[in-house]
């Protein structure tokens, strides 16, 4: 007997990669399930595909972040963030009503967006070097389920 994607999540033994994440400008959000990471979960995390360069050389693209949903960001962490629709992964540092974004990457600009329309959707907390890799150790499963 083998569990569904659904009680691999509910049993808390994957984790659920939702997406990409930008690591550039701010991009319009899209969130779809692509598949599951074999490893123990709690239900607030999920992992997220990089796309870009703006946190080279510390993240890469086609690098698995998991990020951690409905925590408060410290100072300098690093942040999946939503303005306006559109998202990005970045340093975040709070400044009263604004928000400053840093990339690790110096050839982006430093974003200051007001805090009220900022919206923090997960806070990093570990890194899968490379979606290939993870598939090539059959460590990213496919999203199998029919609807």
């Amino acid at each position: 007997m083998e569990l569904t994607p659904e009680g691999r999540l509910l049993a808390g033994l994957a984790i659920p990669v939702v997406g990409r994440v930008p690591a550039g400008p701010l991009e319009e959000a899209l969130e779809e399930v692509e598949g599951l990471i074999p490893l123990p979960a709690r239900p607030n995390l999920f992992a997220l595909v990089v796309e870009g360069d703006s946190m080279a050389e510390y993240l890469l693209d086609g690098d698995v972040v998991v990020v951690e949903r409905g925590v408060r960001p410290r100072r300098g962490e690093i942040a999946a963030v939503l303005h306006e629709g559109k998202t990005t992964l970045k340093y975040i540092y709070p400044e009263g009503d604004m928000v400053v974004l840093k990339p690790h990457n110096p050839a982006y600009p430093t974003l200051r967006l007001p805090a009220s329309e900022v919206e923090v959707q997960g806070v990093f907390r570990f890194l899968l070097r490379g979606r290939e890799a993870l598939e090539a150790m059959r460590l990213l499963l496919r999203w199998s389920y029919e609807h």
